[in-house]
């Protein structure tokens, strides 16, 4: 799976996709249960607002006994009267001794509209290899013992080299999240931003040897030395920093749409404060002395961007809960100390300043690590800050008792495609008690003007969701095809039927094509760019061949206007035996059911990331040859009182003679089980090398709705030998 995780992110590295790295799928998100009142039917995104909303008493104990009538809300400064109201009061993670009342725990939905929703994030850029290590097993804690089965989940990881990472979407499948953390090393930590920021502030406030010592020393100025390899490293840190920083207010930005609060587990050391907001080492008398002194004001432009930061994951409604991995490091050796005083230049007991140094240099100065800004991450976006990873036993249970009982407030709104932001504020007739709810949310806006990381986390959403958060795609038909030429190529065929043409236009759309193995790991990925309105009142087959070795996979089909974001998605499996081995003689394909009317439009990607190979109304792309004139492959359900269905039906032979086999098909009832075998009417065979096409007239009579499996046989009586294949037939 690892393997396969590696590969996606080269793929869409390729694609130029944002720098956003997709690595797993995600299962379609559950349906609401209103509480006491008729089911929430309405999508956030259409007519409905729904706001989660934390009460407290002033000890910290959840307010579990509130109703509708108790809330009061404001949007923008006008009142709002709520529509919807659900009450959650989840039961004690397994083991637990305490548990919510028992009628307040009855009152829970089983299902939810709004449900919690947790994003795992794993901080290589400010880690290191302990940190992640006692990081990897919180977050599995958490996994097996911290979720209800309506919370979503998600995982996301960022380091230098690869930027953002989705290894995991939002999804109520926990067992895949907890894949996704196992499979996390610590390969992508790449430089220790802490340890730089901790050896500069140290030789600031060192004895200067002077010129003999340090060529580049200057007499006049004795503070203003810094070892200029540390000072370059230090500018490097901020470089590093202020992409950091970007990357996580583009994801905040990103994360507006995601309809409910955001609680994100935050597993990193953090920005050392001194980068950020400066620091002094030394004393400005101590110069007299030969010892160094430094001060930094800070950095105005990291200053800048952590504050955008802050603001867009408070409107985004991102609740940050901080584990700080730097504990996890602080086990030194018995001569860690001595290392650090011997084996570096000017550090030593024999120097001036070498009887002062800090003892505790060992295990870091608060200003040179990254606690306060850990602590101001969470604190400023109404989550907590955890000082020690070890002890994540303990602080997972307390993150439970804070997310773990909520209230969800809705109400109409008009939608209107501004982007403006709505402030909200919830408040309770109840004395004595203390409302967190998020800030506000933002109007949607349009697809041209949304940012490159929120069109890509909306293509992620359209991939890896059968119901994405942020539209419905069109529904489009899509099937597999395996491989009957030499490559053994497996061929996905996807139909864009007239009126989804008409909603993707006008302008150019992007195709991607997603392939997934068992495990939900990225194993093929195919980006091509097509101008869709140049086939207007004709329907379009999209064809994507693959190299694909034997076994199950699952295949997804995104296309989106790049102008509008509107986006048809189709979903099929993919069941690919082993090749045929040569002793094999006789070898049914997947058949290919054909329909009226023809002159359809056939499009294929050539290769990987590459515009797509051209327009054809031939069989070119298709997967077998037709009469593509008069025939289409057929999609969907067939009309009731059809008297015969066409199909292509594919057979590998080896050492038989063709006209020595035998076509016959049967019909089974999907409801009661019935057989009827169907009179065949055989057309003039194709053979190419050792696959042959038979066209075939089947003779259905009059069929009723319902759902059928269509059975082929394929027999050579003189070679002894027999094979079989199916396919599933709908009639309305």
């Amino acid at each position: 799976m690892k393997a396969g995780r590696l590969q996606a992110a080269a793929v869409l590295s390729a694609a130029a996709l944002c720098g956003v790295v997709l690595a797993a799928a995600t299962p379609p998100r559950q349906e609401a249960v209103q509480v006491g009142q008729r089911p929430i039917e309405h999508r956030i995104a259409v007519a409905l607002k729904l706001i989660q909303v934390y009460v407290t008493d002033r000890k910290g104990n959840a307010v579990t006994d509130l109703g509708r009538d108790d809330f009061a809300l404001l949007d923008n400064g006008e009142p709002k009267a709520l529509t919807e109201f659900e009450r959650h009061v989840l039961p004690p993670s397994p083991g637990s001794a305490a548990g919510p009342p028992a009628a307040a725990a009855a009152e829970r939905p089983a299902r939810s509209e709004l449900p919690r929703k947790f994003l795992l994030f794993f901080d290589f850029g400010f880690n290191n290899d302990r940190g992640i290590r006692k990081a990897r097993e919180a977050a599995l804690r958490f996994l097996d013992s911290g979720l209800r089965p309506d919370d979503e989940v998600g995982l996301i990881s960022y380091s230098q080299t690869r930027g953002l990472s989705f290894n995991e979407f939002l999804t109520v499948e926990h067992a895949k999240v907890r894949q996704a953390v196992e499979d996390l090393g610590v390969k992508p930590i790449a430089g220790r931003a802490e340890d730089f920021e901790q050896e500069y502030w140290r030789r600031a406030g060192e004895t200067i040897q002077g010129p003999t010592d340090v060529p580049e020393h200057n007499a006049e100025h004795p503070s203003s030395w810094v070892n200029p390899t540390l000072d370059w490293r230090r500018q490097e840190s901020k470089s590093f920093a202020q992409n950091y920083l970007r990357k996580l207010t583009a994801l905040a930005k990103a994360l507006r749409y995601v309809p409910g609060r955001k609680n994100i587990i935050f597993f990193s050391t953090g920005i050392a404060s001194s980068i950020i907001y400066g620091n002094s080492e030394g004393t400005p008398f101590g110069e007299k002395a030969g010892v160094g002194y430094k001060f930094d004001p800070g950095d105005h432009v990291l200053k800048t961007l952590n504050e955008e930061l802050l603001h867009e994951l408070a409107t985004s409604s991102c609740s940050v809960y901080s584990f700080d991995t730097r504990e996890a490091a602080k086990v030194p050796t018995l001569f860690d100390y001595d290392n650090e005083t011997f084996n570096a230049r000017n550090r030593d007991i024999f120097n001036t300043y070498g009887p002062q140094q800090n003892t505790n240099l060992t295990y870091k100065d608060e200003p040179v690590t990254g606690l306060y800004s850990l602590t101001k991450l969470a604190k400023d976006t109404g989550g907590q800050y955890f000082s020690n990873i070890n002890q994540y036993g303990h602080n997972l249970e307390s993150l439970q008792t804070m997310t773990g009982t909520y209230y969800v407030l809705g109400y109409p709104i008009a939608e209107v495609w501004d982007g403006e932001f709505h402030q909200i504020k919830v408040s309770v007739t109840r004395p004595g008690c203390d409302v967190r709810a998020q800030a506000g949310y933002y109007n949607p806006r349009p697809f041209s003007e949304i940012s490159p990381l929120e069109r890509q986390l909306q293509l992620i959403d359209l991939a890896l969701s059968d119901n994405p958060v942020f539209q419905t795609p069109l529904s489009s038909g899509l099937q597999v095809f395996p491989g009957t030429d030499a490559d053994r190529s497996t061929q996905l065929l996807m139909r864009l039927p007239v009126e989804t043409i008409d909603r993707l236009s006008p302008g150019r759309s992007e195709i991607v094509t997603f392939v997934f193995d068992p495990r939900d790991a990225i194993v093929e990925l195919r980006r091509t760019e097509e101008d869709l309105s140049r086939f207007r009142e004709k329907p379009v087959f999209y064809s994507s061949r693959l190299a694909l070795g034997p076994g199950t996979y699952k295949c997804r089909i995104v296309v989106r206007s790049l102008e509008t974001g509107a986006a048809a998605a189709a979903t099929a499996t993919a069941y690919l035996p082993g090749r045929p081995a040569r002793t094999e003689e006789l070898k049914l394909l997947t058949p290919l059911l054909l329909t009226q009317p023809g002159g359809a439009v056939y499009l294929e990607a050539r290769s990987k990331l590459s515009a797509t190979g051209g327009a054809t109304t031939g069989t070119s792309r298709s997967p077998y040859p037709f009469d593509a004139g008069n025939f289409t492959p057929l999609f969907g359900p067939i009309p009731a009182g059809r008297p015969s269905i066409r199909a292509v039906l594919p057979c590998f032979v080896s050492g038989v003679l063709i006209e020595d086999i035998t076509i016959r098909a049967a019909l089974i009832d999907g409801a009661t089980g019935a057989r009827t075998n169907l009179p065949i009417l055989p057309l003039e065979h194709r053979a190419e090398g050792d696959v042959v096409y038979f066209p075939l007239v089947l003779e259905t009579g009059d069929l009723r709705p319902g759902t059928y499996v269509l059975y082929f046989y394929a027999e050579a009586a003189e070679a002894h030998a027999l094979s079989f294949v199916s396919a599933p037939l709908k009639v309305r």
